[in-house]
């Protein structure tokens, strides 16, 4: 049934009793939330097209270990996308992406041995092919050099790669840095400024394996 529409006393058309009228302002909201979404998703999508042109430059410049690196950072951030759904399988989460967070959530699920293991295993998935990367691109620290030291960026520049010859050329400082440091980039800076293979890799390792044990031994007793 209908609703009964009745004017007041003395009114006109828009004084209808029992009408609501909607403001134009509420109106043009579902438009305009339509088109921020387009605008937002369209630039998003612009900028993982971007993304991805350049990553697939940087694999056709590096080859087979830019590749293998680029798959095991897809294999990384799907497993973060797919955190919530997983929640429930730590140790899975931890091998898809060894985040500190996930590798804190899969420690009271494994001993200690296997859980060095898996989290070794992942965790240096990619050094040694980051490191290769670095010896075999030796341009890149002669850029870096021959960047003019004006202004900030220049001074920056200049310093950092000051900094980074006076480790890597010490190898007594290059390994501590690198037993603290066993990521990805630090081994292509290794890499690139003439850090032995053996150095790098064994501090890597070692401060992998101490990073597992820390990690594992804290969080089961911090639960237990």
């Amino acid at each position: 049934m209908g609703r009964r529409c009745f004017l007041k006393p003395g009114g006109t058309a828009p004084d209808l009793v029992g009408v609501r009228s909607t403001p134009p302002s509420v109106v043009g909201q579902p438009v305009i939330v339509r088109w921020s979404l387009i605008v937002a998703v369209g630039l998003v999508g612009a900028g993982l097209v971007r993304r991805a042109v350049g990553l697939l430059g940087w694999i056709q410049q590096t080859g087979l270990h830019g590749g293998w690196i680029a798959s095991w950072s897809f294999v990384g951030i799907g497993g973060t996308v797919w955190a919530p759904i997983i929640m429930s399988k730590p140790v899975l989460l931890m091998a898809l992406a060894p985040r500190a967070m996930f590798v804190a959530l899969a420690a009271p699920h494994l001993d200690l041995l296997p859980f060095v293991l898996l989290g070794l295993l992942r965790l240096s998935m990619t050094d040694a092919s980051y490191y290769v990367l670095g010896r075999r691109l030796p341009d890149w620290v002669e850029r870096r050099r021959s960047t003019p030291a004006t202004g900030l960026r220049g001074r920056i520049t200049r310093g950092a790669d000051w900094m980074a010859e006076s480790i890597c050329r010490r190898p007594w400082l290059a390994g501590p840095f690198l037993f603290f440091r066993p990521s990805g980039k630090y081994l292509a800076v290794a890499g690139a400024y003439g850090v032995s293979s053996r150095t790098a890799g064994v501090a890597a390792v070692a401060g992998t394996i101490t990073y597992l044990v820390c990690m594992h031994e804290g969080i089961t007793k911090i639960l237990l």
